[in-house]
């Protein structure tokens, strides 16, 4: 299984993904094991493979999460989200009126 690197160290700064990295990283370290454990013990075959497919779905799942979270707050950077204010004429009659529209504009 092969990761961009480039992409993953950006995960990795972004604050918003940081947490979720760290858990990458630490399923990402398991998963190597799990290879190495398949290369060096063939007796452990078995059970290697079965930790590989269970990791490395695992890790597909937790990439796809993070690149929605990280495509999300850069989308926000860019667009960041608007505030819609309501202005309307309270007590004060005709003064308020004047007064709220010139806010408006």
């Amino acid at each position: 299984m092969e990761w961009n690197e480039e992409e993953l160290q950006s995960f990795r700064e972004s604050e918003r993904t940081q947490y979720h990295m760290g858990q990458f990283d630490a399923l990402l370290k398991e998963y190597r094991e799990a290879v190495e454990l398949l290369e060096s013990d063939p007796g452990m075959k078995d059970l290697a493979n079965d930790e590989i497919v269970r990791i490395g779905k695992a890790l597909t799942s937790l990439h796809t999460e993070i690149q929605s979270i990280y495509t999300a707050a850069a989308e926000e950077e860019v667009k960041p989200y608007g505030v819609i204010l309501e202005v309307r004429a309270g007590v004060g009659g005709e003064e308020a009126a004047l007064f709220a529209e010139e806010l408006s504009h």
